[in-house]
């Protein structure tokens, strides 16, 4: 990572009140992530969405598709402008809590216990799974509703 967006990225950081350790954790994040990119033969600037999505799909394979490694990765490209890797990982990250919501909302509405029925043995997507994963998902639920 240059050094001037390394500062810069630092300064957005701070301004948002990480802290140090969370500061040098996302800046890590964010060379692993470059490091990564410079191994396919391209740079941050000219890589497209395909090697990002290849990449989240990495992280979930090795276990290391944290949020805070992806917000990390998410906020960078915010501060530099690569509003392509910006917009798509915003749409990850608010998608990831979708399906939660939905079981609180079916809790209130309809009680605990139809709730369980809804959602037993329900899994999440993977932390870092693209959008098109979750409709399916829905799908899943609503179906189940349905026969409760």
């Amino acid at each position: 990572m240059a050094t001037l967006k390394e500062t810069q990225f630092q300064n957005f950081l701070k301004e948002r009140k990480l802290t140090k350790d969370e500061i040098i954790h996302s800046i890590h994040c964010v060379k692993e992530f470059e490091n990564y990119i410079e191994k396919t033969k391209q740079s941050f600037e000219t890589a497209g969405l395909k090697t990002l999505k290849k990449y989240i799909a990495f992280l979930i394979e090795e276990e290391k598709n944290s949020m805070i490694r992806l917000m990390a990765i998410a906020r960078y490209c915010h501060v530099v402008k690569k509003d392509e890797y910006y917009i798509y990982l915003a749409s990850v990250l608010g998608a990831r809590n979708v399906l939660p919501d939905i079981g609180e909302r079916t809790a209130l509405i309809t009680g605990k216990a139809i709730q369980n029925k809804v959602f037993k043995d329900f899994e999440l997507p993977p932390l870092g799974s693209s959008p098109e994963n979750y409709p399916l998902k829905t799908q899943m639920i609503i179906a189940r509703a349905q026969n409760v």
